[in-house]
């Protein structure tokens, strides 16, 4: 017996007793390879977001360690990158110096 594949126009052959008695449709090759396509992506992208979350938690431990001169200083040394993104955005979002620590 033969479905119509649950994401294409494709013909897929029934494999499973379950699929019969639960009407679940199953993927055909072309799907399957894509969805594989799709999750292998989606872990990539999640592994860069884990690394640009921990670069990112590092950069701030150092700004607050060494203030935010001396902090990008070091943040240029150490990840230049990341270094660049910080300086736009305190360019773009000033802080009062009257609340900024100072380099000790």
């Amino acid at each position: 017996m033969q479905q119509i594949c649950s994401r294409c126009t494709h013909q897929t052959k029934q494999t499973s007793a379950i699929t019969t008695t639960t009407g679940k449709k199953k993927n055909c090759a072309c799907c399957a390879k894509e969805t594989a396509n799709i999750v292998k992506r989606f872990k990539q992208s999640r592994e860069k977001i884990n690394t640009y979350q921990k670069r990112y938690t590092q950069a701030t431990d150092i700004i607050t360690q060494y203030g935010f001169k001396k902090g990008l200083r070091k943040l240029k040394q150490s990840d230049p990158e990341i270094a660049v993104q910080f300086e736009r955005f305190l360019v773009e979002h000033p802080v009062d110096s009257k609340n900024a620590r100072s380099s000790p």
